[in-house]
C-alpha cells in the first residue's frame, strides 16, 4: 500500500499519517524532513538532494508520504495507490 496525505497547514496530515503508519506498519516520510535543511525551516535543501532522498524512499514497496509540495511530487503522486 502506498499512500500520500496532502492538506493545508494544521489540517491533521501528520496525525493521520502517523496513525496509519502505526496501524499498518508502514514506513512514513514527512516531506518537511527532507525539503528543509536538517530541520531548519528557513533553509531549503538543494533540489538534487531532496530528489535523491525522495526517490530513495519511493523504492520501498509500501509507504506513507505526508506533505504537499506540488511542483516537486509528480513521482510520488504517480506511484501512490491512494492520495488523501
Amino acid at each position: 500500500m502506498k499512500i500520500h496525505i496532502i492538506g493545508g497547514s494544521g489540517s491533521g496530515k501528520t496525525t493521520i499519517s502517523q496513525r496509519l503508519a502505526d496501524k499498518y506498519n508502514l514506513p512514513l516520510l514527512e516531506l518537511d524532513e527532507i525539503y528543509w535543511n536538517d530541520g531548519n525551516y528557513n533553509i531549503k535543501r538543494p533540489k538534487y538532494e531532496r530528489n535523491r532522498l525522495l526517490n530513495s524512499f519511493l523504492k520501498n514497496d509500501r509507504w506513507i508520504i505526508e506533505g504537499v509540495y506540488y511542483k516537486w511530487l509528480d513521482d510520488s503522486f504517480n506511484d501512490s495507490d491512494y492520495i488523501f
